[in-house]
């Protein structure tokens, strides 16, 4: 009977610990690998200058966008400024947009920044490939004020109410593709997130078999 009453104890206090693990998934520092994914509707005058998503010329507009990112903290030039912060390297990013079933993507980058600094109650963030091509340009507004040392370090989620977020494609550099867009976003979670919620499953399912074991001890 005490074995039961104590067994039950526990799973009284772990249930509610493995709990703060599942629901506690923050968006703070210590991310290595920081992804998502983006989707929209093209706004304005836009056309298809290089013809990389179809005809050469053809209008964009109103058409669907995808796109994706994803950089590497860990190898990239960490740079903290009293308004913003910045990330350049060699390597790390990996930036794609998709048009029209045709994708634009990065390759072998050799050249890239990560940056992000306040915007009112929102967070620009800029993800660049500037060699080689094709050059790649992401200029976001992210939900929620800037935070030095944080926001670049998580993933984020676009303000749907703001119709700035652009993406800019070039194959030489001389002219860009301005894609301005209104969407939504789905940013992945965080390593770190990822171990926690493990960590509260694996001790829900602990306690259930301590908790099963006992009541059959007690039969």
């Amino acid at each position: 009977m005490r074995s039961t009453r104590s067994t039950a104890t526990a799973v009284a206090l772990l249930l509610p610990l493995a709990c703060m693990g599942l629901l506690s998934l923050p968006g703070t520092a210590g991310a290595t690998i920081v992804s998502g994914s983006l989707a929209g509707t093209i706004a304005g005058n836009t056309h298809d200058t290089y013809g990389l998503f179809g005809a050469v010329g053809a209008s964009l507009s109103g058409d669907s966008l995808t796109a994706t990112y994803s950089y590497d903290t860990s190898v990239l030039f960490y740079s903290s400024q009293s308004n913003y912060d910045d990330d350049l390297g060699t390597s790390g990013l990996t930036l794609s947009v998709t048009i029209g079933g045709s994708t634009v993507a990065t390759s072998g980058v050799t050249n890239t920044e990560v940056m992000d600094t306040g915007d009112g109650s929102d967070t620009e963030v800029t993800m660049a490939n500037m060699a080689p091509a094709p050059l790649i340009d992401f200029t976001l507004f992210a939900q929620g004020a800037w935070v030095p040392g944080v926001t670049i370090n998580a993933p984020f989620t676009l303000d749907p109410t703001d119709f700035g977020q652009t993406i800019y494609v070039s194959t030489d550099g001389s002219h860009y593709d301005v894609l301005d867009f209104a969407g939504t976003s789905t940013p992945a979670p965080e390593p770190a997130s990822l171990a926690l919620l493990g960590a509260g499953l694996a001790a829900i399912g602990w306690a259930r078999r301590r908790c099963s074991a006992a009541i059959c001890a007690a039969g």
